[in-house]
């Protein structure tokens, strides 16, 4: 697991071990016929063809294989030489032999099994690449990079563009991989399960940790109390020298002892303790208490084009739950949070809201609709117009914008940067039902954290769409699964889910066997 807040570089580091970036100095050395596979956070493009073909054509060797084949088939055709004609035969047999363990291996069944279990159907499969949406690509891509099997797969933010039922799925594949990784991930569940080694991007320099990311935090704050025992017993000890020195120095009795002592006194080790980055940090504020109902949706439609996404959804959703949106990509997750936020109407049906409800609507787009000319004091500013100036400081304070930041234009941030904006705007306007799209989108691994802690502590109630494993156990009351245009509610976390939809999956299959 390669760790480290946002702008620390692992993304680079990533990027120069995969030799899609050179470092200014020193060298990358791998072992001689090592393979490694590298998924970067966005894809440039895949191959031109269907899907299938597309992720097959990914693995080296094959088009050489049938170059190969046809020269020797056409020499073999062209030879009237009758040992040249045996050598020919065997060196075809050869070729056929390897072109098959080829597709046993890297073939079209295997290529599918990857692409469903990545969450395509069996019609997306002879879909032109160029028709996928950029979520799918990226799936698209790590289908080709699982098919590849490499001896290293480097993968930066790979659960980024899965829905639920598909990262259950890549969970399990690369559980079951014995291939080495390096793996970036804001998901904290996700990593624990997936690695054995942490290298961390600290402010004193890059470390290494045994064990997974509960490991390696229990072992770094164990290294600063530590280090901080030993640094205040070393303040203490130069004390006591200082103070004899400044005391006796000039005594003639005691000069020999004050020079001994001053001898000591640069003897002694400079202990550095460990400096921490600044994470956010924040609470929402208390909010007011809503009626029991909190939203009731009645015999919701909504279709787009030829695509029904919901066909008479029925809910409700009471003060107090905290309930995660599950599906798969395009099952309508956002759609249902669009509509109950009120920026969408249902094409039938009614989305009402309860007595002295006041929401708060939290999306990925959201943050990419901030003014890009605004200052970041500008943009949020006017959402606390009742409040002094020094109030909304604070607020953008805890979100990691101090002093002179708080000038920087819009458009000159990072994802990570915009994605604080808008979460700050959030907290400007105390809503008594949060709506959350995707939220920790761009955030680092501890700005998570950080956002489920406070999430934790609000008082009012939650609806919200994630694809992060330790986002949704930590803080979901019920899993609202969206599938078919039907809704089903689940009481429990994810954990609990997952594990009932296996248990009636096996049932299933004892079915189909019995």
């Amino acid at each position: 697991g390669l760790v480290g807040a946002n702008g620390t570089g692992k993304s680079s580091l990533m990027k120069i071990i995969a030799g899609a970036s050179l470092p200014d100095g020193g060298t990358v050395q791998y072992s001689r016929r090592a393979r490694a596979g590298y998924l970067p956070q966005e894809i440039a493009g895949l191959p031109e063809g269907t899907v299938v073909e597309a992720v097959m054509s990914t693995v080296p060797g094959r088009d050489s294989l049938e170059v190969r084949l046809k020269d020797t088939e056409a020499a073999l055709a062209g030879s009237s030489d009758e040992e040249e004609q045996l050598e020919l035969a065997q060196t075809l047999a050869d070729l056929h032999a390897e072109l098959d363990d080829f597709e046993n291996r890297y073939g079209r069944h295997h290529a599918e099994r990857i692409l469903k279990g990545l969450g395509f159907k069996d019609a997306d499969l002879s879909k032109p690449t160029q028709a996928l949406s950029g979520g799918w690509r990226m799936r698209a891509a790590l289908a080709g990079l699982l098919l590849q099997d490499p001896d290293l797969l480097l993968l930066d933010e790979p659960t980024n563009h899965l829905d639920v039922p598909t990262l259950a799925w890549f969970d399990g594949f690369l559980r079951r991989s014995n291939k080495a990784m390096v793996l970036i991930s804001h998901d904290r569940d996700f990593l624990n399960r997936q690695i054995n080694r942490v290298v961390s991007l600290e402010m004193e320099g890059v470390r290494e940790y045994a064990g997974n990311y509960e490991d390696y935090k229990r072992q770094r704050a164990e290294e600063m109390v530590l280090l901080q025992a030993r640094a205040e017993k070393v303040e203490q000890r130069r004390a006591e020298l200082q103070g004899f020195i400044d005391r006796f120095g000039a005594k003639a009795t005691k000069a020999k002892q004050a020079q001994s002592r001053a001898k000591m006194l640069a003897k002694l080790e400079k202990v550095q303790v460990l400096e921490e980055r600044q994470t956010m940090k924040f609470r929402f504020p208390e909010v007011e208490r809503s009626g029991r109902d909190v939203v009731l949706m009645e015999d919701i439609t909504k279709r787009y084009g030829a695509l029904t996404v919901y066909d008479g959804l029925n809910a409700r959703l009471e003060r107090g739950q905290r309930i995660a949106v599950v599906g798969a990509n395009g099952a309508g997750k956002t759609t249902l949070l669009k509509m109950v936020a009120g920026e969408l109407a249902p094409d039938s049906g009614k989305v009402t809201l309860g007595h002295n409800v006041v929401v708060g609507y939290y999306a990925q787009h959201h943050a990419d609709k901030l003014d890009r000319r605004n200052t970041i004091i500008e943009e949020v500013r006017p959402l606390a117009a009742d409040k002094p100036e020094s109030y909304v400081r604070g607020v953008l304070g805890a979100f990691l914008f101090s002093g002179d930041d708080v000038e920087k234009p819009i458009g000159v941030l990072s994802g990570g940067e915009r994605a604080r904006v808008a979460l700050a705007k959030l907290l400007l306007i105390p809503s008594n039902f949060l709506l959350m799209d995707e939220p920790t989108n761009h955030l680092d691994l501890d700005s998570s954290e950080m956002l489920i802690e406070a999430l934790k502590l609000y008082g009012g109630t939650l609806l919200f769409v994630s694809h992060n494993r330790s986002f949704i156990n930590n803080l979901c009351t019920h899993v609202w699964e969206v599938a078919d245009g039907k809704l089903t509610s689940h009481a429990g976390n994810l954990d609990e889910y997952l594990y009932h939809q296996e248990q009636l999956r096996l049932t299933a299959e004892g079915a189909d066997t019995g």
